[in-house]
């Protein structure tokens, strides 16, 4: 069976420094005519309300903070907030954290430019997830051996708490022990933070462009948390990335999926600098959106497709 050495790196990250037993309340700032009102709602990976989070939140007038709280969620999941502004322009950013889930931040901004709403609300949804959410349910329900599990485990937890600028994000529920023939993969599935234009680009250049910046990163990490004495063949990495046209304003984007089944011997080689991300790019198998792709022709475009903005 496959066993799996994880270096786990541990870090802290604080929200508001020096802010024992909570972050306090700023006094004499809040002072603005408008109130903007801000909803948050925790729910866990299943999509069920979380109660007893805890919400950090900064609250901002126009781009100047004016006050810190720490809330905590109701038996609905849910947080309130409100803060006066003076220039009817507001921001609310939030860190959320309960024990056993991995945090997770992130911000509204509200812009009302009038007074004709007598509460307008900002607000969404946050979802924590727990190392085991980051497991596939088939893979995890049908795992009888504990070693395995625990690592698969490690692995999340070591992957989740990477130092540093990271280019993407693991997705729930994608992590897994996967067979194509008689060949095993260690696959997994992550997001990419960056959203791309894809009237800028070929679609050969756009496969060899995140295979370069997002996937070989992902797999450099994942490679050195195996073990060299596994029986891996190699790592079937899909990458989830926004991709939309920003010559067409009305664009909305979409998610689109880049499979990649990278052979190990070949990302080893990449790896110790005996071959390069073309070659290994080459060397991989790809699927964009559920269809085979020609990875031979997927770096043979340099330049890129001509895009024209609308006039104004």
């Amino acid at each position: 069976m496959r066993t799996f050495a994880v270096v786990l790196t541990i870090f802290t990250i604080f929200f508001i420094s020096g802010c024992a037993g909570g972050p306090p309340v700023i006094q004499g700032e809040e002072d603005g005519p408008y109130r903007h009102y801000y909803r948050i709602v925790v729910v866990d990976g299943k999509g069920d309300p979380l109660p007893g989070a805890t919400v950090d939140c900064l609250f901002f007038d126009d781009n100047r903070l004016v006050k810190t709280a720490a809330l905590v969620t109701d038996e609905k999941g849910v947080v309130e907030g409100g803060v006066n502004v003076s220039l009817n322009r507001s921001a609310f950013k939030y860190r959320v954290k309960k024990d056993g889930y991995y945090e997770k931040e992130g911000a509204l901004r509200s812009d009302y430019g009038d007074t004709k709403y007598r509460k307008p609300v900002n607000g969404g949804y946050v979802q924590l997830f727990r190392n085991v959410d980051y497991l596939d349910r088939n893979f995890a329900a049908s795992l009888s051996d504990t070693a395995i599990r625990d690592s698969m485990l490690d692995f999340v937890e070591s992957f989740m708490r990477r130092n540093g600028k990271v280019e993407s994000t693991l997705f729930p529920w994608s992590v897994s022990l996967a067979r194509h023939g008689n060949r095993h993969y260690f696959r997994l599935t992550v997001e990419d933070n960056t959203m791309y234009n894809s009237g800028a680009f070929f679609e050969e250049t756009l496969v060899a462009k995140i295979f370069r910046d997002t996937a070989c990163p992902a797999l450099a990490f994942v490679n050195t948390q195996t073990d060299d004495s596994t029986m891996l063949y190699g790592y079937d990495l899909t990458v989830r990335a926004l991709c939309r046209n920003f010559c067409e304003p009305e664009d909305e984007g979409r998610v689109r999926e880049f499979r990649y089944l990278v052979p190990g011997t070949a990302l080893e080689r990449y790896l110790e600098g005996y071959i390069s991300h073309e070659k290994l790019l080459e060397s991989s198998t790809c699927i964009v959106d559920g269809r085979i792709f020609e990875t031979s022709d997927a770096s043979s475009r340099t330049n890129y497709p001509e895009c024209r903005f609308p006039r104004a």
